[in-house]
Parts: structure tokens; sequence; C-alpha cells
């Protein structure tokens, strides 16, 4: 999966629920049938937070993750991954 389109679409996952790394992949995988490697997943949720578009949270070890309002704002102006999810 394409870099750019892995970021979008965790960013899609993230504002659809708060979500740990772990059940981002799953969906990922889920959605494309590719497994996403957590050497791919975790830098760019990191590269996220320090952009602010997301925010980490971590409770008893578990960092559980929330879209922003500039990360909601990246989201819309790239428009709708709908035709990617269906």
């Amino acid at each position: 999966m394409l870099k750019g389109l892995l970021k979008m679409s965790m960013l899609k996952i993230i504002s659809e629920n708060k979500t740990t790394g772990y059940e981002i992949i799953k969906k990922v995988t889920e959605l494309s049938g590719e497994k996403p490697s957590t050497g791919s997943i975790y830098p760019l949720l990191k590269s996220m937070q320090t952009k602010g578009l997301i925010t980490g949270s971590t409770k008893n070890g578990k960092t559980t993750y929330e879209i922003t309002q500039n990360g909601q704002a990246i989201l819309s102006a790239h428009g709708s991954l709908k035709e990617y999810y269906e």
C-alpha cells in the first residue's frame, strides 16, 4: 500500500473512533487485504502526532489515538475515501 494512501486511511479510521495502533493494523488489513507492518504504522502515527493531526493518550501501556481539528481539516480537504472502503 502506498504511504500516502496508508496515512489517509489511518486518519480516516482514527476519525471514526478512538483507536490503538493494533486496531488500525487490523482495520487496514480488513479493508485492503494487505497487512501493514508495525514498521510502517507506528512511525506514521508518530509523524501525525508531531504534525498535530492526531493525539495519543497512554493508559496501562496502551496508547489510544484520536483525531484533532487539524486532522479533520486535512481529511476533509482530501475528500472522502468512501470509494476505497467500498
